[in-house]
């Protein structure tokens, strides 16, 4: 009896969850895309409209990101609580995962100035031109200096993409794919998905490997949750950066330290978080072990 229960209850799907899943992932991100450069070409044409875009951003993540994972929810043969494993997290993990992501900064940190140390001479002004383009593109669509500002940064900038994206990403895209590919595979294609789809080249390598460990924190703890408080913290500090002063000079320290130093922290990012993930892996095991263990004692016990 309670060996059915586990088995989801439903019958054979009525399609691939594997081939849906890609489809239905590619349209969705295809009509968001689209519908962040209408809505960007719109507001350019007309200057009295360009204080706008932070609130089309944040319209087109909840009408052509969100809602239509939810109707892609909705479709599909899972059951759409399992979809979104939308199930309490346990604490433990959720501490260690935000504790996870503070580390990662860390890693972050170094990886940047060490990557801008590989960068050749010719191409070093192009390079920062690059660099400080996309700074002053979020700056101008999240940054300010009043309190509705940062509210709206707040909204706009740390809320709505934690809860819109790993609904999509971690919620129905990953879970689909591990009905039909290993657990590992299903992480890796998530996490690098949601890197690339930022479109962001100077931090193409931290973004994919956010997404990854968004994505094993979805895995491991069995709850959308975890990667939505994650993926919020790390957009929070992003914002926090942004607005307070000795964050951004901080932060702009950090792109001049030499390259040893930058390596040094590259290494303790790195290896801090994949010790906090060992720990969280380790215990999530742990979990699961018990619960099949109580199963089994209470199927003997009928």
């Amino acid at each position: 009896m309670i060996n059915n229960q586990i088995n989801y209850l439903y019958e054979k799907p009525r399609f691939s969850n594997l081939g849906f899943s890609i489809i239905a992932t590619v349209l969705i991100l295809t009509f968001y895309q689209a519908s962040l450069f209408l809505g960007t070409f719109l507001i350019n044409t007309n200057e009295n409209y360009s204080d706008l875009f932070p609130l089309v951003l944040g319209v087109c993540s909840l009408l052509f990101l969100l809602a239509p994972t939810l109707l892609a929810a909705k479709i599909s043969s899972l059951p759409f609580k399992e979809l979104f494993r939308l199930k309490k997290p346990d604490f433990n993990i959720l501490f260690l995962s935000l504790f996870g992501i503070l580390t990662f900064q860390i890693f972050v940190v170094g990886y940047s100035a060490f990557q801008e140390s590989l960068i050749p001479e010719s191409l070093k002004e192009f390079y920062a031109y690059y660099s400080e383009t996309i700074r002053n593109l979020y700056e101008s669509i999240l940054g300010g200096n009043t309190y509705l500002d940062y509210l709206k940064g707040f909204i706009i900038g740390a809320t709505l993409p934690a809860i819109c994206e790993e609904a999509l990403f971690r919620g129905f895209f990953q879970r689909s794919l591990e009905e039909n590919l290993k657990p590992l595979s299903a992480i890796l294609i998530s996490g690098i998905l949601f890197g690339l789809i930022h479109m962001n080249p100077i931090d193409l390598i931290p973004l994919i490997l956010i997404g990854i460990y968004l994505s094993v924190l979805a895995y491991y703890s069995g709850s959308i949750w975890v990667p939505i408080s994650v993926h919020f913290l790390n957009n929070f500090w992003a914002l926090n950066v942004m607005y307070f002063s000795p964050l951004k000079a901080l932060e702009e320290q950090s792109k001049i330290i030499p390259i040893h130093f930058s390596l040094s922290l590259l290494l303790l990012g790195a290896l801090s978080t994949l010790i906090i993930l060992f720990f969280i892996i380790k215990y999530s095991e742990k979990i699961k072990s018990q619960k099949v263990n109580s199963l089994s004692l209470a199927e003997e016990d009928q």
